[in-house]
């Protein structure tokens, strides 16, 4: 009887030692090569937004996504390997003016730890984005802040603060 439940529990523990845990498909699981993986020119495809009032309530639920021509709304995040960073607009033609033209709206720099991405704007610190995944052809990150600016698109109250969970997609250039 004790040699078998020796057996047994020796079987068992081959067992949990045998499967090993699905990371989703994602290349990267361990996120050792963000810093690396990163470097490279980023256009959104696709942002969803929840927005939470103080208490906790959802008060708004949406996703944009961003084909490859809407020059209102997607944008590029280039990220350099020395930790600079730029956020620019897609290109667009100016009428009268031949060739396109590109619109930087942001001068960044970054660091990277594990799946934490500071964000530091003018040289101070503006905030912290979470890296959800990162491939070499796709990246979506995560960013949550408390705001009273809202979007005048979705006719919330101004004034009030919320607190905004921003899910961004991106795919490589």
């Amino acid at each position: 009887m004790c040699k078998s439940l020796s057996l047994f529990a020796i079987a068992l523990l081959l067992c949990f030692y045998s499967c090993k845990k699905d990371n989703g498909g994602k290349e990267n699981p361990d996120k050792t090569n963000f810093s690396s993986l990163i470097i490279g020119k980023w256009r959104s495809t696709k942002e969803h937004i929840k927005i939470y009032t103080m208490g906790g309530t959802l008060a708004k639920d949406t996703t944009d996504t961003y084909g490859s021509n809407s020059l209102t709304l997607a944008w590029y995040e280039i990220y350099n390997k020395d930790g600079s960073a730029f956020v620019t607009t897609l290109p667009y033609q100016v009428q009268g003016v031949p060739g396109t033209k590109s619109d930087t709206t942001s001068f960044l720099t970054y660091s990277i730890s594990g799946d934490q991405m500071k964000i530091y704007q003018e040289g101070e610190y503006s905030n912290t984005e979470t890296i959800l995944s990162l491939t070499a052809s796709s990246m979506e990150t995560e960013d949550t802040y408390t705001t009273q600016e809202a979007d005048f698109r979705w006719n919330m109250p101004p004034n009030t603060p919320y607190n905004y969970i921003s899910d961004i997609s991106y795919v490589k250039q």
